[in-house]
């Protein structure tokens, strides 16, 4: 799991494997477990990203990394918006936010 030199080696700061950190850059942080196992992680390691809070579970299969999730914390709309992201990529292609969320995601004020 550790991807790269990381000068401080806690569990919160081991880097994402950059493969995996250019595709939840797309989503505001999220991923699947399907494609951190394509980037090359193993279940055992997934599990102790997991337990050592460096990943934070938002759905079954779906993660997001400790620094993204702790930004999105404090940020209603943002938190929102990744809650929305995570719903999508769980249930794959097709699928689209509407009403409120879409609302939030244009900042329109109901």
């Amino acid at each position: 799991l550790l991807h790269g030199r990381n000068a401080d080696r806690s569990p919160k700061s081991v880097r994402m494997h950059p493969d995996l950190e250019r595709i939840a850059a797309t989503r505001l942080g999220v991923f699947t477990g399907r494609e951190a196992v394509r980037a090359g992680y193993r279940p055992d390691e997934i599990r102790a990203a997991l337990s050592t809070g460096r990943w934070h579970r938002l759905r079954r299969g779906v993660y997001m990394g400790a620094a993204s999730f702790a930004d999105s914390r404090d940020d209603a709309r943002l938190r929102h918006l990744v809650d929305c992201v995570a719903v999508l990529v769980s249930l794959g292609r097709g699928p689209t936010i509407s009403h409120v969320s879409a609302a939030r995601v244009h900042r329109l004020v109901l």
